[in-house]
């Protein structure tokens, strides 16, 4: 008897891309953390590069001046001293692809509005809706492979299985062909930056082209559910019962 190969998909191969560039030779990041809390709490350049993965605060290599900070209580100034510091930094990098929708790199009061708008999707009361979603995926993905009593669980359960459960997640059509194109588009998005300016110039191109194409997937999704009434208790059911209701309330409060 013949047994079932799993071949490479898009998926499988550009996680290989995003695995090759966060890839590294330290095996216990944790010991040089507690190295540099003790002889360098504030470090001139980007951490990142020691692990030889190009900088999230220099996204495109323009040699902007960079510092790194170990302890908490300094982590813990900067984020409680916006006058100062910004997070906006972060929406040059991966802000780029998300039209600069990313809680992240969002400023006190629009990080606050988006966080109250995001929270009832993260109640205890979703959470516990999600597990009742993501039961029967799991199962499905275990019998799919026991019957043959071997597999590559990591080409076969451990990739994607955590896929299969953030889009069920998110609300996505039960498609494994989409599936593997919203997947291979979001990590064709990870790997844009590239520490080499003529792998950059050619990985951000595609990064764009693969955040558009998620973005027109992911707007069609949404305008189905919007006709569908905003049914289901995933995230796109409650983002947009959330603005229908933020609709009627301003409407009501609104000065006629």
């Amino acid at each position: 008897m013949s047994e079932t190969v799993q071949r490479p998909t898009a998926i499988h191969q550009d996680f290989a891309a995003v695995s090759d560039l966060f890839g590294t030779d330290i095996e216990d990041p944790h010991t040089l953390y507690a190295e540099y809390r003790r002889t360098m709490p504030v470090m001139e350049g980007d951490i990142l590069a020691r692990f030889n993965v190009p900088s999230q605060a220099d996204y495109s290599n323009l040699g902007r001046q960079v510092f790194t900070l170990f302890k908490h209580r300094d982590v813990l100034a900067v984020l409680r001293d916006p006058a100062t510091f910004t997070s906006t930094l972060l929406n040059e990098g991966l802000g780029q692809f998300l039209g600069g929708f990313l809680l992240t790199g969002m400023e006190d009061a629009q990080h606050k509005l988006t966080r109250n708008l995001l929270a009832p999707a993260f109640s205890p009361k979703a959470i516990q809706e999600w597990k009742a979603l993501l039961t029967p995926v799991a199962k499905e993905a275990v019998e799919a492979i026991a019957p043959r009593k071997r597999a590559d669980l990591i080409a076969e359960l451990l990739l994607p299985l955590p896929v299969r459960m953030i889009y069920e997640i998110i609300g996505f059509p039960k498609d494994e062909e989409q599936i593997q194109r919203f997947a291979a588009c979001a990590m064709r998005i990870l790997v844009g930056p590239q520490r080499d300016p003529e792998k950059a110039r050619i990985s951000i191109e595609s990064a764009f082209k693969a955040a558009q194409e998620l973005y027109d997937d992911t707007l069609d999704v949404v305008r189905r559910r919007r006709a569908e009434d905003s049914a289901g208790n995933d995230l796109i059911g409650y983002l947009l019962r959330a603005m229908t209701m933020a609709g009627r309330w301003t409407t009501r409060t609104s000065p006629s």
